[in-house]
C-alpha cells in the first residue's frame, strides 16, 4: 500500500504537466513511510526547480515530525505549511490570478474533490469564474 501510495503521487505528477501550484492535502494521512516521504520531497523539489509554488496543508503530529526530520519543511515558506485547505486553495488562487479573485475557489475546490487525498495539483487550465 505504501509503494503504491508513493507511485501514484509520482504517477500524477508525471501526467500533469501544466500547473503553477502544487497543494499536498496531508489532512487524512495517517502515516508517512519513508518511501512515500521521499515521492513527496521529490514533487515538492521538481515544483520547486521550475519555479511553481507548492503548499502542505494537514501536515500535523507524526506526519509533520516526519516532514521535519526529513527536512522537507525547509523546501517550503513557512506561510505555505496550512492546516486548512481551503485557506490554501485561496492563497493558491491569489497567487495565480492576483488577489481581487482570491474569494473565488468554487472550481479549484471541485478540482481538488475529484483527486486523491494525499495530493492535487491545479492546473492552470482549470477555469476560474
Amino acid at each position: 500500500m505504501i509503494f503504491g501510495v508513493s507511485k501514484a503521487i509520482s504517477r500524477e505528477q508525471a501526467v500533469v504537466k501544466n500547473y503553477e501550484v502544487l497543494i499536498l492535502d496531508l489532512s487524512d494521512v495517517p502515516l508517512l513511510g519513508v518511501t512515500s516521504s521521499l515521492a513527496i520531497e521529490n514533487a515538492i523539489k521538481d515544483a520547486c526547480d521550475q519555479g511553481r509554488h507548492v503548499f502542505i496543508v494537514g501536515a500535523a503530529g507524526k506526519i509533520k515530525r516526519r516532514l521535519q526530520d526529513l527536512k522537507i519543511l525547509e523546501l517550503l515558506p513557512a506561510q505555505n505549511l496550512l492546516m486548512d485547505r481551503k485557506e490554501a486553495l485561496k492563497q493558491a488562487v491569489a497567487l495565480i490570478k492576483g488577489d481581487e479573485v482570491a474569494g473565488n475557489v468554487s472550481t479549484y475546490q471541485a478540482a481538488a474533490d475529484r483527486t486523491a487525498s494525499t495530493g492535487y495539483l491545479l492546473e492552470t487550465s482549470d477555469p476560474v469564474v
